[in-house]
């Protein structure tokens, strides 16, 4: 009985911090938007030069670091050894938080210098302030979870991101309409980011105070051994976390590189990327959504290793990768063959449509990915994922700049799906391996592409028909009106082909979040 108490705690309390992370996540990429939309393509492409260094940031003292730090935390006997084993983790990062700080302080110079532009020194300075917080953050955070309390981190996730985003859009608007210089623009913006890792702090601190007056007790592990485990495993699971961020880090040294090297100036190249940089909150949202499906799946996929089931792990693994690459296939596709209208919609202007169709399939790839690192993580293997992460990196860092200087802006989208391929096609290895099956049957690849290849038709038929009654420049709001009837209807013509050509057995429905409840209200009306 306290066993299955337990296992409802820590899924109740998984549950919790998932909602969160999705809402942060939604929250994230809703506001580059406006943002976009109020200080322009050159505005959005400062903005997003430096964007990575706070995601990386974010990164460590979130997803990564805290992870690790919960895993310690559990394994300490009593409350006293728990507060000795944080307070001496927040020594460790707190040095290596100076550190970085001072490195992206006294750095700044020459990181923007290889980032091709000089005028970003101030913009890197102000987003270097946050690493100051991060040990408090990932070590609070850590501590919480470690104790199966997931409302602390959850409610300070959602106060930084809503904190950081009210500053951001209200710096934008008196950025649009003071004329301030975009630089400037660029460094209130990121001055976001420690001020919400603030508020976050503040949150924390909080749930800290009744901690605060207890001493803790030289914890079990030695100091070696916990700078080991910070450093190998706590590093390991940052970078398994921040594939995307790392992708768009390549492309903040590489891009605006390689379109010099194609023959655009200086503005231009700024414009051109900022173009390019559309994508970011296009793939965020697709992102949120794909890997909720399979998120919906990882207390199954908890519950089989708690039992140690393995024909039941097999299969949930199974579903988890099956309805990750269903879902992901038809949204993409979908987003790609309406890309022109959606650029338009959101961004004022349908420059570089096709550059961004290119990036969204993107989101097939990492969700994959993303899905196949939590099968592995499950399994308790993180070295596959860690040499799928890199290997995608070091093929994005060799190629992006030659591509966009060969092609234009389109090699950086291409870039990217290339180096993810690289890095998935490790993960598939490594997967195939240990749990000795294949999702991607002959079968199922040849009914999803019937089932995409009617939405499309049908997408395309409707929007071909709407146009045609469309003014020949329809503004904005008939082109959302035009799009909201073309997503609906290629929507439910996927959904009835994929249950009409049985995609998925009557059980893998049920298991699956939205769709179980369309199958039961279809068999309580039959």
């Amino acid at each position: 009985m306290k066993n299955n108490s337990q296992i409802q705690t820590v899924m109740s309390g998984a549950g919790i911090l998932t909602l969160s992370s999705l809402i942060a996540k939604a929250l994230s990429a809703a506001y580059r938007i406006p943002l976009q939309n109020l200080v322009g393509n050159i505005g959005f492409y400062i903005y997003q030069q430096v964007y990575p260094i706070y995601g990386i940031g974010m990164t460590f003292a979130l997803s990564g670091l805290p992870v690790l730090i919960s895993k310690l935390v559990a394994e300490e006997p009593d409350l006293e050894h728990r507060i000795g084993l944080v307070k001496r983790i927040n020594v460790l990062l707190g040095i290596t938080a100076l550190l970085i700080f001072g490195g992206l302080q006294f750095g700044a110079p020459l990181i923007a210098w290889q980032m091709g532009d000089i005028n970003l020194v101030p913009v890197i300075r102000a987003v270097s302030w946050m690493f100051l917080l991060m040990p408090f953050l990932s070590t609070s955070r850590g501590f919480f979870q470690g104790t199966l309390n997931m409302v602390p981190t959850a409610i300070s996730q959602v106060v930084e991101q809503i904190v950081r985003i009210s500053i951001i859009i209200m710096v934008a608007i008196l950025a649009h309409r003071n004329h301030w210089d975009l630089y400037l623009m660029g460094r209130n913006a990121m001055l976001s980011s420690p001020i919400g890792a603030l508020f976050s702090s503040l949150v924390l601190i909080v749930f800290c105070v009744p901690l605060f007056r207890r001493r803790g007790v030289r914890p079990q592990i030695s100091n070696w051994q916990l700078t080991k485990k910070l450093f190998k495993e706590g590093g390991t699971i940052c970078l398994l976390s921040a594939l995307m961020i790392m992708m768009q880090l390549v492309d903040s040294f590489t891009i605006r590189k390689g379109l010099l090297v194609s023959g655009l100036d200086g503005l231009m190249s700024q414009d051109v990327k900022g173009v390019y940089d559309r994508a970011q909150p296009l793939v965020q949202v697709g992102l949120v959504i794909g890997t909720s499906f399979a998120s919906a799946a990882l207390p199954s996929l908890a519950k089989s290793i708690q039992d140690r089931q393995k024909t039941a792990f097999r299969s949930t693994a199974q579903l988890m990768v099956k309805s990750s690459l269903v879902i992901t296939v038809l949204m993409t596709v979908g987003m790609m063959t309406l890309m022109p209208s959606i650029n338009l919609i959101l961004f004022g202007s349908t420059e570089g449509s096709l550059t961004l169709a290119v990036y969204c399939f993107s989101i097939v790839v990492v969700t994959l990915i993303t899905t196949d690192n939590s099968i592995l993580q499950g399994m308790g293997n993180f070295k596959v994922g860690f040499y799928a992460v890199v290997t995608s990196v070091i093929i994005k860092a060799l190629i992006t700049e030659a591509l966009v200087g060969q092609i234009g802006i389109l090699g950086g989208s291409i870039s990217t799906v290339i180096a993810l391929m690289g890095g998935l096609l490790v993960n598939e290895v490594g997967v195939r391996r240990l749990i000795r099956s294949n999702p991607y049957s002959i079968e199922l690849l040849l009914k999803l592409t019937v089932a995409t290849g009617l939405m499309v038709m049908v997408v395309i038929l409707i929007q071909t028909g709407l146009m045609a009654l469309l003014p020949p420049r329809p503004g904005r709001l008939l082109t959302l009106l035009m799009v909201i009837l073309a997503t609906t209807s290629g929507g439910v013509t996927a959904m009835i082909a994929v249950l009409k050509l049985k995609m998925f057995d009557d059980n893998e429905l049920l298991s699956l979040p939205i769709v179980n409840r369309l199958v039961r209200i279809h068999k309580e009306g039959n």
